[in-house]
């Protein structure tokens, strides 16, 4: 509940983890990393940063999500567990460095993405050309990775509900999240944010996430 005159906690926070974000590497372009479990809000947050910066950033921010660069059919390999396949194939992590993550760092236009998640089809998204000190904030599970450990200039990591069993197709993706959580891809991130209670999130530094 909120009140006239008083400002929610959750934007309070975001608002501060914005500028936190819009500190990273300033006058030039910077890529932010915001990793987590759907389960946890990840795209959310996302959203709700890229909203908050058109109206209190004097910094472009372009965000693109991982779906955009979802493998359509998924490659399992003989003996390979369902919840492998989703954890090394879900993303095609080498066209998201050669079409979003190279040129970006060339100062070059962008495509953000190559698959309509929604259609469930293949596409090729039209090119974006960011400002010369442009943000990307790219969203999505398991970025933090080992082949994606240079992506990022800084990084976030949404903690929130551990995902549990479910169909199939979610048990899946949740058998592979909880996999990458026993990595403890926390205590990697730049800054984590608790968002188990989405009206009172709590914002701390990697550093401070034990294990």
């Amino acid at each position: 509940m909120s009140f006239a005159g008083f400002v929610p906690v959750r934007q309070l926070v975001l608002v501060d983890l914005l500028g936190l974000v819009m500190g990273t590497k300033p006058g030039e372009r910077a890529v932010v990393g915001i990793d987590g479990a759907a389960t946890a809000g990840t795209s959310q947050v996302a959203a709700e940063l890229a909203a908050l910066a058109e109206r209190l950033a004097g910094r472009e921010v372009v965000r693109v999500a991982m779906d955009g660069f979802a493998n359509a059919h998924l490659h399992r390999s003989a003996g390979a567990e369902l919840w492998e396949a989703e954890y090394h194939g879900r993303y095609d992590y080498e066209a998201f460095r050669r079409r979003t993550l190279l040129p970006f760092r060339s100062g070059i236009e962008i495509c953000p993405g190559i698959y309509d998640s929604r259609a469930h089809e293949a596409v090729l998204l039209d090119a974006i050309e960011p400002s010369a000190d442009a943000v990307l904030l790219v969203d999505g599970p398991f970025l933090h990775r080992p082949e994606l450990n240079d992506a990022w200039d800084a990084s976030l990591f949404v903690d929130g509900p551990t995902p549990g069993p479910g169909p199939d197709d979610v048990d899946e993706s949740a058998a592979a999240q909880r996999f990458y959580l026993e990595q403890c891809p926390s205590q990697q991130a730049t800054w984590v944010l608790d968002n188990t209670n989405m009206t009172q999130p709590i914002l701390m530094c990697g550093a401070e996430v034990g294990p």
